[in-house]
């Protein structure tokens, strides 16, 4: 059932736009929370004089998994990021 508001967003032009609004919020969204998480990570590790101590490569691993209707297998593939040890005075080394 197609209301009103469907109707008018539909005659204004927002049936093309609506999507692609909400792809373009969530993109920026994303992308100034991992704007904010860098500059709270930089903060917090000029704060506690963090120095770097190791450094782990990522990788990319296969993966193996059933479709518990269907019994079939799904091959797939996770990738995981490299990764930086950061000793900080509070005694504690943050991977990130």
């Amino acid at each position: 059932m197609k209301t009103k508001a469907w109707n008018w967003m539909r005659q204004a032009g927002w049936s093309f736009y609506g999507p692609l609004l909400v792809v373009a919020l969530f993109v920026g969204g994303s992308v100034s929370l991992g704007l904010y998480k860098g500059s709270q990570w930089r903060e917090f590790k000029s704060a506690h004089n963090c120095q770097k101590v190791g450094r782990v490569s990522g990788d990319v691993l296969p993966t193996v998994s059933f479709n518990t209707s269907t019994g079939q297998p799904t091959v797939g593939v996770a990738m995981e990021a490299d990764k930086v040890g950061w000793k900080c005075d509070d005694g504690v080394t943050y991977w990130r």
